[in-house]
């Protein structure tokens, strides 16, 4: 009986060793390379790092490594607490991490994008980029206690919350980091769910359960960016060959759209850009396709403030539109590039570039797609009309995809000096909650409509492929990176932890 009991325990024992295996890249790079895909680089820090809050199904702030996150009506700033036996994996985490994690984008000369969501603290924008972090330092940012912050922001600005539901945005240890601020000295660390404990050969690191973190998930996780090795997960990746299963998440990871250079004379026509979106029939060009959805706003369906509109094809109106544009631009083929940094546009892709082609042919116009690998526009490109392209979303907060536009990465992609713009985001970062954003919110998402200073054309949900057998359950994908905590393994047994 005891030797009976023994063989079990020792089963169990080989089956509690076997890791989670993930791929969420194949370029070879460990998950937090600075240089490696975003959503490689986000579904490790949701592991490593964690996030001070995340959002729940009714869009509500719900704390996660915070203790307590609220506004002081009093003071007119935002309190952040941390909770008393809260430790990174190297020590406890104090007011003063809290500090460092939300200034240290201002001063790296490295990769930076949180900024998007924190610019609106008092005093961040007198950082300089590349000097010294000093603790306390900026304006808006006062240590109330050994665990507790407050922000006060130039404006009541809800976007500052929605921030912080991302693993970007974490709290980390200065220690652990190099003088960039970005790039760490050895291993990551965090006070999330996960540790890392090793390599674990090429392309790979080993992850083990944090313990005390409240989380539930896989003991052991590796995250394996080899295209090569045989893993349980796939996610954001070319397809992968062999036996898997392929699921999708529950919210929209990104959006394709036809961006204008408005280098471009034609680009720069109103009537043009109206008829060229007028002329796709949306739900022909996605023709079913599992997991991908028409999309008639910038906005995908995850964001408050949408106009929640549809629009048919309209043919004739589109061919009225272009009798207005002068002849002379429409003279010969329209030169647009067709998904950037591919070697080869295959599948799908290939598919909606086709099915564009014939549409717009239908309404009179003639489009040559080019090749490109850059995905904005070379600065002295005239001839080129628009691209069609992906982007990334799941997001949050809307605030920043417009502010992309207007004054951020996707600047090239916009009219130079449209205030009236300007003064909307304004206005929507004004606002004093989540209602009266939500309505600002919706007069950009119009204005930008009616002004088609870009054309969506469909949004798609997360694809993931799992190995069968392997895994039971993905549980809630819904953001821009794989959580692994709610990934159930059906070999793990009772290696899962309990809630």
């Amino acid at each position: 009986m005891s030797r009976f009991f023994c063989l079990i325990l020792l089963v169990s024992a080989a089956v509690q060793a076997v890791p989670l295996k993930v791929r969420v890249s194949c370029d070879g790079r460990l998950p937090y390379d600075p240089d490696t895909k975003g959503f490689a680089q986000i579904s490790f820090q949701n592991a490593v790092l964690g996030r001070l809050l995340r959002l729940n199904d009714q869009h509500q702030m719900v704390p996660v490594l915070l203790e307590q996150a609220y506004w002081d009506y009093g003071a007119k700033a935002y309190v952040l607490r941390l909770p008393a036996r809260l430790t990174f994996s190297n020590g406890s985490a104090v007011a003063e991490d809290l500090d460092f994690s939300l200034t240290r984008f201002f001063l790296t000369t490295g990769r930076a994008d949180p900024i998007a969501f924190l610019r609106g603290i008092v005093g961040v924008e007198a950082l300089k980029k590349g000097a010294a972090y000093t603790p306390w330092q900026v304006a808006g940012i006062t240590k109330v206690d050994e665990r507790t912050v407050s922000v006060r922001l130039k404006d009541r600005d809800p976007s500052f919350m929605f921030g912080l539901t991302l693993g970007w945005v974490s709290l980390v240890p200065k220690e652990a980091l190099a003088e960039d601020y970005v790039t760490w000295k050895n291993h990551p660390v965090g006070a999330g769910p996960y540790v890392v404990v090793s390599g674990c050969g090429k392309s790979c690191l080993r992850l083990k359960a944090h313990a005390g973190s409240g989380f539930s998930g896989p003991e052991t996780v590796e995250f394996v960016s080899d295209p090569q090795v045989q893993v349980d997960v796939v996610g954001f990746t070319p397809s992968p060959t062999g036996q898997y299963e392929k699921i999708f998440g529950e919210g929209p990871v990104g959006f394709t759209g036809i961006f204008f250079n408005y280098e471009s004379p034609l680009a720069k026509d109103p009537n043009f850009r109206k008829a060229l979106a007028l002329s796709i029939d949306r739900a022909g060009l996605v023709n079913g396709e599992f997991g991908i959805t028409p999309l008639y706003e910038i906005l995908t369906s995850n964001f408050i403030g949408r106009v929640k509109l549809t629009e048919l094809q309209q043919v004739e109106e589109t061919k009225r539109l272009l009798a207005q544009v002068p002849k002379e631009l429409l003279a010969q083929p329209l030169r647009a590039f067709g998904f950037s940094a591919r070697a080869e546009v295959t599948g799908f892709e290939a598919a909606v570039l086709d099915r564009l082609r014939t549409q717009w042919k239908a309404a009179g116009l003639r489009v040559e797609f080019a090749r490109s690998t850059d995905p904005l526009f070379a600065v002295n490109d005239r001839d080129t009309v628009f691209r069609v392209d992906e982007r990334g979303t799941g997001f949050a907060d809307p605030l920043p995809v417009f502010y992309a536009f207007y004054s951020g990465y996707l600047a090239r992609l916009f009219p130079k000096s449209e205030f009236q713009f300007g003064k909307l985001l304004a206005a929507a970062s004004a606002a004093s909650g989540l209602g009266e954003k939500a309505q600002r919110v919706q007069a950009i998402s119009r204005y930008f409509l009616e002004n088609r200073y870009a054309v969506p054309l469909y949004e798609k949900r997360l694809a993931f492929w799992v190995r069968p057998g392997r895994i039971t359950s993905l549980g809630k994908q819904q953001g821009v990176g794989l959580d692994v905590t709610t990934v159930r393994v059906a070999a793990a047994g009772k290696s899962e932890r309990s809630e």
